[in-house]
């Protein structure tokens, strides 16, 4: 009997420090992997959540002209006074933002930047959303901007109107180099967190 306790004994075995190490070295690797999938998924969730409110932001700006479009068509049908769909809007005057309660665009020769007071491109976020309220135009840098651009041709009154959002975007002295002043698109990509919403506006009598 004390023979074989003692047998017993001699044949238990504890993990060595090598096996404990291993061990320890493939949790690590495990839950390391873990986190940064669940981090990267955040992120990419997070950046998903930008981009859609940017590009319902780029389209809204769209909308925002074709209302004063159609309101001049409006009143031109009243005959208070003939409208042409934009009224009294220059053709050098390209560069332009424009909020929900705006009845008319302000515009401006050129570009400018963000934060210039004529511009305005920052976009804040509204106080109560709940209620109805929208973004609204701000020389202060915040996580959006919207930039407008129209090209009207006032020979035929027909106009391309480009709106533009783009987020992260903190220096208030400098329009972005992926926004030219020209209404060019191809540098307005996710990658440089840049959106924009197109549309051709015609003669519509």
């Amino acid at each position: 009997m004390i023979s074989s306790l003692k047998t017993n004994k001699k044949t238990r075995k504890a993990f060595s420090l090598g096996e404990v190490l291993v061990s320890a070295f493939v949790l690590t690797v495990g839950l390391t992997a873990t986190t940064a999938l669940i981090v990267g998924s955040i992120s990419n969730s997070y950046d998903n959540r930008e981009a859609v409110i940017a590009s319902e932001l780029a389209q809204e700006g769209v909308e925002l002209v074709r209302n004063v479009r159609d309101q001049n068509f409006a009143l031109e049908a009243d005959g208070i006074p003939a409208g042409q769909g934009f009224a009294g809007f220059s053709a050098a005057d390209k560069h332009c933002h424009m909020d929900a309660n705006d009845t008319i665009f302000t515009c401006t020769p050129s570009q400018g930047t963000p934060g210039n007071s004529s511009n305005k491109y920052y976009l804040t976020v509204p106080d109560f959303p709940a209620i109805g309220q929208r973004y609204t135009h701000s020389s202060a840098p915040s996580r959006f901007a919207r930039y407008i651009y129209i090209d009207y041709v006032a020979a035929n009154q027909n106009a391309r109107v480009v709106s533009y959002v783009f987020w992260d975007w903190t220096n208030p002295n400098a329009m972005p180099a992926y926004i030219p002043a020209n209404g060019n698109t191809s540098s307005c990509t996710l990658v440089n967190k840049c959106v924009f919403s197109e549309a051709f506006f015609t003669k519509w009598q």
